[in-house]
């Protein structure tokens, strides 16, 4: 099985690079493919400070550490299959559950465009927005229990980084769970020990 190891950071600039030339080879199992954002926080750990960093006023949203979810399981077949641009525009929301619809793809496109190989044309991103995947947004899961797996993204990366795989392991009876990679404090997790214990 040929694995994506996406280089990519925050999701999107290894993504789109390797897109063209990357393929998943291995054929779905015996099971469709449900998927679920769950946006939840950690309230034991503050995420952000009392103000704010940029305009130096009081901090007036949740302070905890934000969790953004992304679980694949086994589904009844139904719905309309996802594409590749929705695991993309998820980086929107990973890190402020605040942001309105205009926010998130907003700061999605933003992460795209700045981590994207210079001389990409515009048709290859969105052919690669368009990529058809295998789970369905909310699909029905199967009423019977599965083994979990807990995919820990590479280094600032984004939960769906290898959306593929994860959709590979539910089409074959596993529950994959997945939160994105940053920092005790902001979105950037640093190299130290503080960092890796948040990151468990």
């Amino acid at each position: 099985m040929r694995v994506v190891v996406a280089d990519f950071v925050l999701l999107l600039g290894s993504i789109a690079a390797h897109a063209e030339s990357f393929v998943f080879t291995e054929k779905p199992g015996d099971f469709a493919v449900g998927f679920k954002v769950v946006q939840q926080y950690d309230t034991t750990r503050t995420y952000l400070g009392r103000f704010d960093m940029t305009t130096g006023e009081p901090v007036t949203k949740n302070r905890a550490r934000p969790i953004q979810t992304l679980i694949w399981y086994p589904a009844t077949a139904s719905g309309h299959r996802m594409h590749y641009g929705d695991y993309l525009i998820l980086t929107g929301s990973e890190d402020d559950f605040t942001r309105d619809e205009k926010e998130i793809a907003s700061v999605a496109e933003f992460r795209l465009l700045d981590y994207l190989p210079r001389d990409m044309p515009r048709s290859a991103v969105d052919e690669i927005k368009r990529q058809p995947m295998w789970a369905t947004r909310d699909a029905t899961p199967i009423d019977r229990k599965f083994p979990v797996v807990i995919y820990a993204p590479s280094h600032n990366e984004s939960a769906a980084e290898n959306a593929e795989l994860c959709e590979y392991l539910a089409s074959h009876g596993y529950v994959v769970i997945a939160s994105p990679s940053f920092g005790a404090n902001n979105r950037w997790m640093e190299i130290g020990r503080a960092s890796c214990r948040e990151r468990v």
